[in-house]
């Protein structure tokens, strides 16, 4: 264990006040840790994920013997970019678009900005979408989804200048970029 001043520790205490808002002193604890494969250890703790009625989000590495259901598959590769199905905002959105895209409404194309790991335009093709266009302007995010769902179009593009003809897209889905844009009527319109 490495020792560290009192004055440190206190200024670590401080900056967890004023910037996280935590009252209480907090007790600090510094050390070396055991060096461990984490990029491993983590999928033992992440398990499949049914959500709606229709849709289970299968991790890559999870084996499909044995497995019998009926819902939309949508298999994903957890990793750095946003989407796993966990948060409860991707589990909204999921369930709102498996309400939304019925057989008894025909959504021909769907445009997903901000489409990190590409979770939500792969399950907007398992609920039968024929056309969809993923785009994010993270340029790694885009190659992930792109070696993940090779099937899907995933293109580079900032929210704020997409460049599509207005009305290129039945539906768009504009989850959590809605707050980075400078104007989100522009995607919407499109």
């Amino acid at each position: 264990n490495e020792k560290y001043s009192p004055a440190v520790l206190e200024g670590i205490n401080l900056c967890f006040k004023n910037i996280y808002s935590v009252s209480e002193k907090l007790d600090l604890v510094v050390g070396k840790f055991e060096k461990k494969d984490w990029l491993e250890i983590w999928k033992k703790y992440y398990k499949p994920i049914e959500i709606g009625k229709k849709i289970l989000i299968l991790p890559e590495w999870t084996s499909m013997d044995g497995l019998k259901t009926d819902r939309q598959i949508v298999r994903i590769f957890p990793g750095m970019a946003f989407g796993t199905g966990d948060h409860a905002t991707t589990r909204q959105c999921l369930e709102t678009m498996e309400e939304l895209i019925v057989p008894e409404k025909k959504y021909a194309s769907v445009l997903d900005v901000g489409c990190g790991s590409g979770i939500l335009s792969v399950a907007a093709v398992r609920l039968g979408v024929t056309e969809v266009v993923g785009v994010d302007n993270d340029p790694d995010t885009v190659q992930l989804a792109k070696s993940l769902f090779p099937n899907v179009k995933f293109e580079c593009q900032d929210a704020n200048f997409l460049p599509y003809p207005d009305k290129s897209f039945d539906n768009c889905i504009l989850f959590t970029v809605v707050e980075c844009m400078s104007d989100f009527r522009r995607p919407v319109e499109e």
